[in-house]
């Protein structure tokens, strides 16, 4: 349909809402899962380090300092606070240890000890969000 109206689709530039810049169509492929390696990046390697408890291998995991480590550390391995729970279920974050250790509803699931990252600042919503979709999108490496 050749339809040059308002949320048109249709046209060569792919803009759907007519508000945005040329080329941002609101239906195309979503953001890609992310993978292992940026959520070592962007989260883990900054917050749960060498003096932040795992790093040491404190609190019953300890992320191996590379993203390579981290990903074997985690998923599909058994949590040490609750043994029926991974601390990663791929496709599930749900039922993985880690999300509720970082969102503090461990207790929910019978874990216990403090949210994570302990002694600091909750994470904020685009890094917990980041870790989530990672697991979602299950967990790649």
């Amino acid at each position: 349909d050749d339809d040059d109206s308002m949320g048109d689709d249709d046209d060569s530039m792919g803009d759907d809402d007519d508000s945005s810049p040329p080329g941002d169509d609101d239906d195309s492929t979503p953001d890609p899962t992310p993978t292992a390696g940026q959520v070592w990046t962007q989260v883990i390697s900054n917050n749960c380090g060498m003096g932040n408890c795992h790093g040491s291998g404190q609190g019953g995991w300890n992320h191996g300092g590379s993203a390579a480590n981290f990903y074997s550390s985690t998923v599909g391995v058994g949590s040490v606070d609750v043994p029926s729970m991974d601390l990663v279920a791929a496709g599930d974050s749900a039922n993985s240890y880690l999300m509720h250790k970082i969102d503090n509803t461990q207790g929910t699931v019978g874990g216990a000890g403090a949210r994570m990252p302990k002694n600091q600042p909750a994470l904020s919503a685009a890094d917990s969000d980041l870790v989530r979709d990672w697991i979602d999108g299950g967990a790649p490496q």
